[in-house]
């Protein structure tokens, strides 16, 4: 390229193929290349991740998590780490004896609090391995479940929720099962006193059109629906 003004039509698709050949096409293959070995290196450091997650499961197991024997609880008290209290994730004080490391002056230090996220994926994993849910590697089991590792701590949190999360969400559903009606109709979609119904509608020239309804059974997803409705400013 040359700092030179050019305004002939030619000397400018000139200086536009230049442009193209010195810097464009070499620059963008470039980005291509460097996107491509980002990509390779983000999937290689998952399935480390993801061996990770399964040999924590594997030595979960080894050492008896759950039902803690004196030397796993000496390892505790060795390593500074508060023994769980009944109802708490016991696998949180594994993790947190395992990510720990020694100080310069002797004791143990746990800082690794992006670590903590494996106390919810061990688990959720070793229950699933002893329900059969398993039946191939965990890193294929981890690879195959929806948001992975992501979704694996969300259900974790769900089916395990502590005492503080378990009463909010019943004071929530609670809510929505007292919540007041916004308007009545005669119409009952053949449902009988005490269904829970969806309803499905549509909005035409500012009245709401009614156009089918369905009766909820299912208790989870009656659950469900009740916290939505308890979790509205109503």
């Amino acid at each position: 390229m040359t700092n030179t003004v050019v305004t002939e039509l030619n000397e400018i698709e000139q200086a536009i193929a230049d442009f193209d050949q010195n810097f464009k096409a070499p620059i963008e293959a470039d980005i291509k290349s460097f996107d491509a070995q980002i990509t390779t290196l983000q999937d290689k450091s998952r399935d480390r991740t993801y061996d990770m997650v399964a040999a924590l499961v594997d030595l979960a197991d080894l050492l008896m998590v759950e039902t803690p024997t004196e030397g796993y609880e000496s390892l505790l008290v060795k390593r500074g780490i508060t023994k769980p209290a009944k109802g708490h994730n016991p696998y949180m004080a594994f993790i947190k004896a395992v990510f720990s490391v020694k100080g310069v002056n002797g004791t143990w230090v746990f800082d690794n609090r992006s670590a903590e996220k494996h106390a919810n994926h061990v688990r959720f994993l070793v229950n699933a391995r002893r329900n059969s849910l398993i039946t191939g590697t965990i890193q294929d089991y981890i690879r195959t479940y929806p948001e992975k590792l992501k979704g694996i701590e969300a259900q974790d949190r769900e089916d395990n929720p502590n005492a503080a999360q378990a009463d909010r969400v019943k004071r929530v559903r609670d809510a929505g099962r007292r919540a007041a009606a916004k308007a009545t109709i005669d119409e009952t979609f053949s449902a009988k006193d005490g269904d829970l119904l969806k309803v499905y509608g549509r909005v035409v020239s500012g009245k709401l059109e009614l156009l089918h309804a369905d009766v909820v059974s299912n208790d989870n997803e009656r659950d469900t629906i009740f916290y939505k409705i308890g979790s509205v400013k109503l």
